[in-house]
């Protein structure tokens, strides 16, 4: 997506926790034809979210549109087996509901549904 809407002229941030990620991103614009510019930011930071904002405001003024493209997910939201199957247990007679961690499934949680509101 953020290759093609470089090449329909629209300035891109590209916002990743992973500077050297979105940086590959970028370079995937530019050979698009796109300008685009690489940004660090942990989107459940607050801080860090407005240091970027006001950042890609230096850069080309107010973003005109948000696209929260990427997803995030966190070992510890999720069972130990990928589906389950009814009288089947995981661990010592425990059923995999019980698996999770709780605070990896906060963590997924914020990330997926709430940092976009940040």
């Amino acid at each position: 997506m953020v290759e093609a809407l470089g090449a329909m002229g629209v300035k891109v941030a590209v916002v990743d926790i992973s500077l050297e990620k979105a940086k590959a991103r970028v370079q995937s614009v530019t050979r698009a034809g796109g300008a685009a510019e690489a940004y660090r930011c942990d989107i459940l930071n607050v801080d860090q979210l407005r240091g970027c904002y006001d950042a890609v405001c230096r850069q080309w003024g107010p973003p005109d549109l948000l696209i929260k493209w990427r997803r995030g997910n966190d070992p510890r939201g999720s069972t130990s087996e990928e589906f389950h199957e009814p009288g089947k247990t995981s661990g010592p007679g425990r059923e995999i509901l019980f698996d999770l961690d709780p605070a990896g499934s906060v963590q997924v949680f914020d990330l997926n549904f709430l940092a976009p509101f940040s």
